[in-house]
């Protein structure tokens, strides 16, 4: 009997790292992400996570392009990093919504009203450009995640651009709504630390070396 993983080999292109994925540069994240997202509908849990640790392993240990020190170093704390960046991330959106809310607040006053219908948008729009202006930006990070050393990139070697840091975050508050606090479980089977959403868009998260 065939597989997993050699299924999805024949679904679904193998580049980069040997992960199932089907992106190309530089925008086709969307399209990836719904693939791979019903094509993991079908298939029973238990060999999701097998096929992910195999993964994971072969990625980690193959030591073609790295040696394991480097491997292991680059997803060194991972997990502990992304959670400080987003308490950092996450007070930053909440101080620009304040001068947000009083940008829309005069654009109400200048059109009689109707400016403040962008009040219920107004914290989805922040969000939106926070994430594409810094991980979508030229770091590949947002602020918090650069002040602990981190950033992101796709496993095929394009850049994150600016709509795949926003589908990014939009998977990332959806499936932490829905799954919160067990989406972080994601990464304990996983030997690169990685979350749903990574694994949905294929992209990581490593550690930034500066030395």
């Amino acid at each position: 009997m065939r597989t997993w993983s050699a299924s999805v080999s024949d679904k679904i292109d193998k580049i980069g790292s040997n992960m199932p994925l089907n992106a190309k540069c530089p925008g086709e994240a969307g399209k990836q992400f719904w693939v791979t997202f019903f094509y993991i509908l079908e298939q029973p849990k238990e060999n999701i996570v097998q096929s992910q640790n195999t993964i994971d392993e072969e990625i980690l240990f193959n030591g073609e392009e790295t040696g394991n020190h480097e491997m292991r170093s680059n997803y060194s704390e991972v997990r502990r990093r992304r959670v400080l960046a987003f308490i950092v991330d996450y007070i930053i959106i909440a101080i620009l919504c304040v001068p947000a809310a009083a940008l829309i607040g005069f654009a109400g006053i200048l059109t009689f009203g109707l400016g403040w219908i962008l009040y219920a948008a107004m914290v989805p729009l922040v969000v939106f450009a926070y994430l594409g202006l810094t991980m979508g930006g030229e770091n590949q990070a947002t602020i918090g995640m650069s002040m602990f050393s981190i950033h992101i990139r796709r496993l095929d070697g394009c850049i994150v651009d600016a709509p795949l840091a926003i589908l990014h975050g939009i998977l990332f508050w959806f499936l932490h709504s829905v799954l919160s606090p067990f989406m972080l479980l994601a990464s304990l089977f996983s030997s690169r630390k990685r979350l749903l959403q990574d694994w949905l868009l294929g992209t990581e998260v490593v550690y930034r070396d500066h030395g």
